[in-house]
């Protein structure tokens, strides 16, 4: 999981310099959803396909704050994006703030900076962790059908 994490911060780290890019060239103002991006030519779609697996919950594999004004200086603390899947399914994720920053923090280090004052008045849309939870699969017939004809394994020590 870590690597795929790893794989997180450059579409994040991209998705900030789009959105900087946007607010110097809109008074400041932050474009108020992602298809303002790829219209303006910010940013390519393909943009929000987190490297993270997971099944998803229809609301995106990345959270993204938009609208509002930039921070002039830009906020070192203030988050911009961060990786929805990777907080669904581990114990690390990736953000981006303001300022451009990528960080993959600790979940303790992630719940720190969401209850900083400048990020508290944000609804992050966090997603219900699944990564303790037991995968929801079904073996596919084919799949089945070989491990039935599988002998079993042995439980006796030599």
């Amino acid at each position: 999981h870590i690597q795929r994490a790893i794989e997180d911060t450059r579409p994040l780290f991209e998705i900030a310099t789009a959105m900087a890019r946007y607010a110097h060239e809109h008074k400041g103002r932050y474009p108020d959803n992602f298809q303002a991006l790829v219209d303006g030519g910010y940013a390519q779609a393909d943009l929000l396909d987190s490297a993270v697996d997971w099944a998803g919950d229809g609301q995106g594999d990345f959270f993204i704050r938009f609208g509002g004004h930039a921070t002039t200086p830009p906020n070192p603390v203030r988050l911009l994006a961060y990786s929805r899947a990777a907080y669904a399914v581990g114990d690390t994720v990736p953000v981006v703030f303001e300022d451009g920053t990528p960080k993959l923090l600790s979940l303790p280090e992630f719940f720190q900076i969401l209850d900083n004052p400048v990020n508290k008045d944000v609804d992050w849309r966090l997603p219900r962790r699944i990564r303790d939870k037991k995968p929801d699969f079904m073996l596919a017939p084919a799949r089945l059908s070989r491990l039935s004809r599988s002998p079993a394994p042995s439980t006796t020590a030599p």
